[in-house]
């Protein structure tokens, strides 16, 4: 019998202070994760810290770069694909996520064969 598909929506909503709030559902589960920026030497990165009855305690830092996208959460890890990456793909498609942080980074054009 194959797998059935649970139904999977997110929506960016935000906290009384202005905070980014990312609420991911799936099926019957719904989390919240508080959204930040975070700097990153190519693509987009964010930090999503997880709402939980004890408070925000599990964070997951997520880069968006295409295929090169990644999550630092067990999901990601082991099967190579996760809802994090997947919620902020889909609101990055909309035009919904906030801009993230980019540190200037200081290249003088040099490279090593070992550094490709």
């Amino acid at each position: 019998m194959p797998a059935t598909t649970k139904e999977r929506t997110v929506t960016l909503a935000s906290l009384n202070n202005g905070v980014p709030l990312v609420l991911i559902t799936v099926g019957e589960n719904r989390d919240g994760y508080k959204l930040e920026s975070i700097s990153s030497d190519f693509g987009i990165a964010f930090r999503m810290g997880k709402f939980t009855v004890e408070g925000n305690s599990e964070k997951y830092d997520v880069l968006l770069d295409g295929v090169r996208s990644s999550c630092t959460c067990a999901g990601h890890t082991y099967r190579g694909r996760c809802r994090h990456v997947d919620a902020l793909t889909k609101l990055q498609q909309l035009g919904r996520l906030p801009t993230a942080k980019r540190e200037p980074v200081e290249d003088d054009g040099r490279w090593e064969p070992e550094d490709l």
